[in-house]
Formats: structure tokens, sequence, C-alpha cells
């Protein structure tokens, strides 16, 4: 997962810059200390190294955190009805 911290004037256009990455599986609007997260698949560490310079390149992207993923306990299908 990555947190980013963006201008709020550009929340959309950051969300829109960082879907395009063939890399990104979800990018997620979001209410906390960040504005927007993003979910990410690399199977290489230096492919996440490229990605994080590559989005930080970007003039409106103030702070990003990265959170690897070791290992999934449980994931259900989000778009199955909920009970």
């Amino acid at each position: 997962m990555c947190w980013v911290n963006v201008d709020s004037k550009y929340i959309t256009d950051i969300e829109d810059y960082v879907a395009k990455h063939p890399n990104v599986l979800a990018v997620y609007d979001i209410t906390s200390e960040f504005d927007v997260a993003i979910l990410a698949f690399f199977k290489l560490i230096n492919k996440l190294d490229s990605f994080v310079k590559w989005s930080s390149k970007h003039p409106h992207i103030r702070q990003t955190r990265i959170s690897i993923i070791f290992r999934t306990i449980k994931k259900e299908d989000i778009y199955s009805p909920l009970k």
C-alpha cells in the first residue's frame, strides 16, 4: 500500500495520474492523515523503488509512505452482496 498526501486542489488529478500506472490495482480517495491510498503489486523491490520515485516526481504530491503486505489472511470479493 502506498499512502499519499497531496495539495488538496489536485486530489483527483493525482488519483488519475497514479491510476494509469500498470502496477496499480486500486486507488482510493480516503479520509485520514493521508488523502489517497494506492494498492499496487510489484514482484521486485527495485520496481517498487521505481514506482515511488516516479510518483514522487509529480509536483503536487507532498508525501508518500509505503507499507509492504507480507501475506493475506483474508480477502473477500468486495463486489459480492453484503450480508
